[in-house]
Order: C-alpha cells, then structure tokens, then sequence
C-alpha cells in the first residue's frame, strides 16, 4: 500500500470544498456532501499530502493576508484544501512519485501528469514563506493527475501503485 485517502474536496475555490465521498469520472469528479450531489468539471486532479501540511505547520506557515473572503483565520496554520486540492494522501512519500506512474485509489486509477502548481492567490494568502518552502524544502507543491480508471472514493482508501516508472 502506497498511502491513504485522507481528505476530498471539489470546485476551483480555495479551499476546495470537502465532501463525504466522490466519483472520479472522464469529465471530472462529482463530490457528494450533506447528501447533495456537487459536479465539479476539470481535465486534471491535484493531489497534496498530509506530510506536507505537518511539514508546513511545523515551518510555522501561517495565514498571512485575510482580505480574502475564505480566509478569515488571521494568523492560522494552514488546513485541509486549503492548497486548492481535491485529494489529500497520508502516507504517501511524493518525493517517490514520478510522472506517468499509475495509481489506484478506490475504485477509481489515476495517471500522475506532473507537478501541480499552488495558484498566486495562495501565496497571497501565505506568503512568500510558503513560495520558499515548498520548492526549496519540499521540491514539489504535489501532483496533478488524470483520470484513466472511473470510479468511487472514499476516505480511507487504500492507494496502490499499478504502473512504475523508472526515474530518469
């Protein structure tokens, strides 16, 4: 086992909005929260992982700027979807994880596409001190990633590796 489904959310918002469980499909992913059904359309996923966010906290990243409508929190550490995420893994080492490598995740299998990039309105909330950590200290903000494999997820589920790429 690679790693676990720890946290879900969809939408393009930050953060994304968690949801109970959710369908990876061709089209995107369906969250599924308080009963009601929240299709969210995207060609890739973004994945952290829960290392990185107790690596974060740890560094003393903080919620710089709370002009921002969903980040009221002054001075708070950083949280779930807050990365603009839709899957949070624990256990998972990503600075093992290479492009092209195939997963699955529940019933659903992702393809790794690259590195996935925080978006500048989460710097602006964080701060240039989050910028320099997650490039110089971590290499990588985590990974986007393709659906190849529709399916459910749940949290808690299991991450397996299907495919290895060799590192170059």
């Amino acid at each position: 086992m690679y790693g676990r489904i720890f946290w879900l959310g969809v939408g393009d918002s930050i953060p994304t909005r968690k949801v109970d469980y959710c369908n990876l499909t061709s089209d995107g992913i369906i969250g599924y929260a308080d009963g009601n059904e929240i299709p969210y359309k995207t060609d890739r996923m973004r994945l952290f992982s829960v290392q990185t966010y107790n690596e974060m906290i740890s560094n003393g990243i903080r919620i710089k700027n709370t002009k921002h409508p969903n980040f009221s929190r002054e001075d708070a550490f950083p949280s779930w979807g807050d990365m603009g995420e839709h899957i949070t893994i624990d256990g998972m080492d990503f600075k093992k994880v290479r492009v092209g490598q195939v997963f699955a995740l529940g019933k659903a299998a992702i393809k790794i596409t690259g590195p996935s990039c925080v978006s500048e309105t989460v710097y602006d909330i964080f701060g240039k001190e989050l910028r320099r950590f997650l490039y110089e200290k971590r290499g990588n903000s985590g990974f986007c990633a393709e659906v190849i494999g529709e399916g459910k997820l749940t949290m808690s589920d299991a991450i397996e590796l299907i495919e290895l790429v060799q590192p170059v």
